[in-house]
């Protein structure tokens, strides 16, 4: 699981680094009436906000899911082995009494 959090997290970096340089490109590519109209701290918060948004969930977000789903099956599979081994699973129906 390290390895595979290190893979995911290499990768990620690299693509922060795109998206910072895609990001930079377009903030260049605006208009200077857009500077002019927007305050600087609007405009700060609203790259540095939408870069962290995207770097979280689908860098190490995938991880902690997958890693969350794989302990969660394990529990479950755990449980029906100690409950099966301490009480042979009966039918709904054998416990009702007869009308």
């Amino acid at each position: 699981m390290f390895g595979l959090s290190q893979v995911v997290s290499l990768a990620g970096h690299a693509r922060d680094h795109q998206h910072a340089a895609e990001v930079q490109n377009h903030v260049l590519r605006l208009p200077v009436s857009y500077f002019d109209s927007t305050k600087t701290g609007i405009l700060i918060a609203r790259v540095m906000n939408d870069a962290e948004g995207v770097r979280t969930p689908s860098g190490t977000g995938i991880i902690q899911l997958v890693g969350g789903l794989l302990t969660a099956a394990v529990a479950l599979v755990w449980l029906f082995a100690i409950n099966w081994r301490s009480r042979p699973p009966r039918c709904w129906c054998s416990s009702r009494s007869a009308e």
